[in-house]
């Protein structure tokens, strides 16, 4: 009693100083907004010395304990430590978990918006709070005088056992605000089993909550699974479920092997578990992480390999996996089960985000849910997970492009869902970048070319392959001197242009569509010809070489842009939130022949008998597809075709093709021996050649023919025959004639 009076705490002793409220790791904040560095030094410091000399009162009247209470009556607080609880004897047996013998639980609120940690503190009062020693009375400030301590603390056992739980609930105070959680929660523990032992099932909860932590952080593995199995013989008999799973996920685990945690206790704790998931209420709460269950994920190598990089919002190494749409990508997941027997997981999914979701509901502080999601997958249920590594494969075939994250592993055990979330795992996030694949689509021109000076059709082509085309915008482009009519459109009424734009209409895959346009070409004024500068002479050079097939080049650029989505994307809306359609760009070119489609080599004239004349035409072929002649009419000034004098029959329908030779024979007689030539070049000889194409397309080819040398002999036959004497004076006289 002079101990207690000497170093008893009265009211005065703490009036100058405002403790910082700590929880049991003894870093929690004040309860100030500002703490002087010093006066939280000596805070400590006076704490810790009153938490010596407290405990040494403990102790002391510990020993009085023994002594002084009435004869017969033993000390309850030595029974503690030399007696099993009562609670576990195996007289007690451990009875199944049954929620019927559970009182009223926290109300749960809608699915995804309670987390079980929250409603666990809930339920207990906010256990993880540092006031709680706090409530219990006035004891626990350390402010009551030592003769209440001591008044009538000896005269029963329970007297004695209520003064000295005020007394360990202010020590343990003392010691979490000095920074000494481990020697509070040595305290704590002891009141807890006090508590047990009295029946007092919800406070002795409140207290073992948080000193479990405390011994799981510094790996007192047989102290924390102890002290775990104490806390569920609390909480299985107070029916808070949502309390009593998250203990019970923490008894499993890779430290908590047969040495730590025996055998026959994990099996009574893993039937309680297989209970407890099984109520519908858990139902109503995220959980998160579980130690009795490891995952981890990995991808598979895919085409495009795998790269890295640093995501500055969450701080952490993004690890990404390159792939094609349509590419099937292989996702290896390890479960480390540490349940001591095996379960049936009524789902096991991986929930894969787009990493813009990812980083919105990070930065906003919110769980990723299945409403977040790209896609989810799957497999077959039930997945069977057995005790120790369980390898699952998932397939996954992306259909749109992006950069998604693997965010979630979920297992659905019954009633529960356990939350993998990536972001919570010590190790880099996976993630998947895919790609677009490489389109199918074809785009075609035909014909391949387009003849100069001609007025050609022109087939537009798109093949869509395995591709689903959903729009696209066709844009036909002109060079100078040649024109297009707009697909659609008649060419007779004139609304020639040298650009212009179609919508393609949707596209299955493996239906092609064909646009028909028509096409002509014109002869291409040079910037002389424009301004008026060109030469006479230069112009005629001009007029000549394009006269024997020396054209310029002219082009029809097609270029097609589509929307399309991957063949096995047949419902966009249903597979992804994502956008799935993916763009390309399609071109295609046509040009007009530098050279016309037959060009003269030769053009020979043979004369024999009178008045008869061969004329033989060479052409060359210039196409790079073949043609067939149709017709063939030759038109000669002075000379005409004799009946039966076409040598030619056989080259009709005769296919050519590119470099290939023609002969023409023409059996002609002249017809003016006598009359002028017109030298005008309308009246030019030519031969007129009609072609046709693989679509019946015709085309008309006049070609020039070069028959100066019959023109020139008929001029001079036509010239009077005169002979030249030249008449010289001489000495000689002599006859003339």
């Amino acid at each position: 009693e002079q101990f207690f009076t000497t170093f008893g705490v009265d009211d005065s002793a703490l009036d100058e100083l405002s403790f910082t409220q700590r929880s049991s790791d003894g870093l929690e904040s004040t309860n100030h907004s500002r703490i002087d560095p010093e006066l939280e030094d000596m805070e400590r410091l006076v704490a810790s010395h009153l938490a010596d000399l407290l405990e040494f009162a403990r102790n002391l009247y510990l020993h009085l304990g023994d002594v002084e209470l009435p004869h017969g009556a033993k000390n309850p607080i030595r029974l503690l430590s030399t007696t099993t609880p009562k609670d576990i004897v195996a007289s007690d047996e451990w009875q199944p978990w049954q929620p019927a013998t559970s009182g009223p639980s926290t109300p749960v609120s809608p699915k995804g918006s309670t987390n079980l940690d929250d409603a666990v503190a809930t339920e207990n009062g906010g256990f993880g709070g540092t006031d709680y020693d706090a409530d219990q009375g006035t004891t626990t400030t350390g402010q009551e005088s030592s003769e209440r301590l001591v008044e009538g603390a000896f005269e029963s056992a329970e007297i004695y056992e209520s003064k000295y739980l005020e007394l360990s609930r202010a020590i343990s105070m003392y010691f979490r605000n000095c920074g000494k959680p481990r020697l509070a929660s040595r305290l704590q523990a002891e009141i807890a089993e006090i508590l047990i032992r009295n029946g007092d099932y919800a406070e002795a909860t409140g207290i073992l909550l948080p000193i479990s932590n405390v011994c799981g952080i510094n790996r007192w593995d047989r102290c924390h699974f102890w002290r775990l199995f104490r806390l569920a013989c609390c909480q299985r008999k107070t029916g808070k479920v949502a309390s009593y799973l998250n203990t019970l996920t923490q008894c499993f685990g890779p430290h908590l092997t047969p040495d730590v945690a025996p055998v026959k206790v994990s099996e009574m704790l893993h039937a309680d578990f297989e209970a407890v998931v099984s109520v519908p209420k858990v139902s109503g709460y995220r959980l998160g992480i579980a130690s009795f269950v490891e995952t981890e994920l990995d991808v598979a190598p895919t085409s495009g390999g795998k790269s890295s990089m640093l995501l500055n919002f969450v701080r952490k190494k993004f690890l990404k996996s390159l792939c094609k749409v349509g590419e099937e990508i292989t996702l290896d997941l390890k479960v480390a089960s540490y349940l001591p027997k095996t379960v049936n997981l009524n789902a096991l999914q991986i929930v894969v985000v787009a990493l813009s979701t990812f980083e919105d509901k990070f930065t906003s502080k919110l769980p990723v849910t299945e409403e977040d999601a790209s896609e989810v997958l799957n497999l077959e249920s039930p997945v069977t997970v057995e005790p120790g590594i369980n390898t699952f494969k998932f397939r996954w075939m992306p259909l749109a492009t992006g950069m998604f994250m693997l965010s979630t592993v979920q297992l659905q055990l019954q009633e529960a869902t356990f939350h993998y979330d990536s972001v919570l795992i010590r190790r880099p996030l996976m993630g998947i970048e895919v790609q677009p694949s490489k389109p199918t689509q074809s785009l075609e021109l035909n014909p391949l070319f387009l003849i100069p000076g001609q007025l050609q059709q022109v087939r537009v082509t798109f093949h869509p392959g395995k591709d689903i085309v959903e729009e696209g915008v066709l844009e036909l482009y002109c060079s100078d001197g040649l024109e297009v009519i707009p697909p659609g459109e008649d060419p007779d009424d004139g609304n020639w242009t040298q650009s212009c734009e179609y919508a393609l209409p949707t596209c299955k895959a493996g239906e092609p569509v064909v646009i028909i346009t028509s096409a002509k070409s014109s002869q291409v004024l040079s910037i002389e010809d424009k301004l008026g500068l060109r030469s006479d002479e230069s112009q005629q050079q001009e007029e000549m070489s394009n006269r024997y097939g020396e054209a310029s080049v002219q082009t029809l650029q097609a270029k097609l842009s589509t929307r399309y989505r991957h063949e096995l994307d047949t419902n966009p809306a249903a597979t992804s939130t994502t956008d799935t359609y993916m763009t390309t760009v399609l071109e295609a070119m046509v040009t007009t022949l530098d050279k016309p489609a037959l060009t003269v080599d030769s053009c020979d004239i043979l004369e024999f008998g009178d008045n008869n004349v061969l004329v033989q035409v060479g052409l060359h072929c210039n196409t790079p597809v073949p043609f067939s002649i149709k017709e063939w009419h030759p038109k000669m000034q002075g000379v005409k075709v004799e009946r039966g004098g076409d040598m030619n029959e056989h080259l009709f329908e005769h296919a050519i093709s590119e470099g290939e030779q023609l002969t023409f024979g023409f059996h002609c007689t002249y017809t003016d021996t006598t009359g002028g030539l017109v030298d005008s070049d309308d009246e030019a000889a030519t031969l007129l050649v009609v072609l046709q194409d693989e679509f019946g397309k015709t085309f008309n080819q006049v070609l020039p023919l070069n028959l100066d040398s019959i023109y020139d002999r008929m001029r001079k036959d036509d010239e009077p025959a005169a002979v030249v004497a030249e008449l010289a004076c001489s000495k000689m006289e002599v006859l003339v004639g």
